[in-house]
């Protein structure tokens, strides 16, 4: 029988990102162009700026030591990486919804998928995380990352601009990593 997942394999951690960081990173998404529905930029085979190819690397490598710690949450320790799918920069615009759909579709206790997201910004109405079957919706937050196992269903609200700001752009870095664990007892 298949484990459900729920709302307590959701973590949200605030104050992840440093503000300064995510501007920097945002206007390099804005010096990109207008993008026409979704723009996607991996940042191992096509960016060439070095600030912001590191400030990547270090979100990446933040984002690691904090799945660590969801795992060790879960009474699972990280026994290595298995495989690291990417990570992106990416910039939806203010039409661009995903509707519900996984990640990823292997479901394995002691080979995980993992999705972390890093959110940017959050000068934009909408674009709220909807994982139905967990019955839970994540507003994301500026500088804020999420967590959550990669075959978990989820759709993304579509972003619309609010009254009195001009931006309308879901700036994040998503990653998605297979892991092996196994309990921290052993």
């Amino acid at each position: 029988m298949e484990d459900v997942l729920g709302p307590d394999d959701i973590k949200v951690i605030h104050d992840f990102v440093d503000p300064e960081k995510s501007k920097v990173l945002v206007k390099f998404l804005d010096s990109c162009g207008e993008p026409t529905k979704f723009k996607e930029t991996r940042f191992e085979r096509h960016i060439d700026n070095e600030e912001v190819r590191a400030i990547i690397q270090e979100i990446r490598d933040n984002a690691l030591e904090a799945v660590a710690q969801y795992f060790n949450e879960r009474e699972l320790k990280i026994v290595k990486i298995k495989r690291e799918h990417n990570t992106q920069l990416v910039r939806f615009s203010g039409e661009e919804s995903l509707p519900s759909h996984v990640d990823m579709k292997r479901k394995n206790k002691w080979n995980p998928d993992i999705t972390m997201i890093a959110y940017l910004n959050d000068n934009y109405g909408g674009g709220e995380v909807v994982f139905s079957e967990a019955k839970i919706e994540v507003k994301p937050i500026a500088n804020s990352l999420i967590i959550f196992p990669s075959g978990m269903p989820h759709e993304t609200k579509r972003n619309y601009p609010i009254e009195g700001l001009e931006y309308n752009y879901r700036c994040s870095v998503p990653m998605f990593f297979t892991f092996k664990v196994e309990e921290l007892w052993k």
